[in-house]
């Protein structure tokens, strides 16, 4: 399944949180990071999320789609990565 994940956690947290989504995703932007993953990956990644959020001040957002081909992109500006894809550009 392709997943984009965003995330809103406290300074004190944000690099550990980055650290741990790169290890699985790749990243598109300041706290998103987007990717295909395996069902024990999501789990996985969910898991060691849960460790390290303050779940009352935290926030993120998993979203996921079955294949990346049933996803509209449209990226505005101009992209801090290289990995463009398939995205439209306005």
């Amino acid at each position: 399944m392709y997943y984009i994940i965003t995330y809103d956690v406290g300074i004190e947290r944000v690099n550990n949180v980055k650290k741990i989504t790169r290890e699985f995703l790749r990243w598109e932007q300041n706290s998103v990071v987007s990717g295909d993953l395996s069902e024990s990956q999501i789990t996985q990644l969910k898991e060691r999320l849960e460790d390290v959020i303050d779940k009352g001040k935290d926030h993120i957002i998993i979203f996921g789609v079955r294949s990346k081909k049933f996803l509209v992109r449209i990226d505005m500006g101009t992209s801090k990565t290289n990995m463009h894809d398939d995205s439209l550009f306005i």
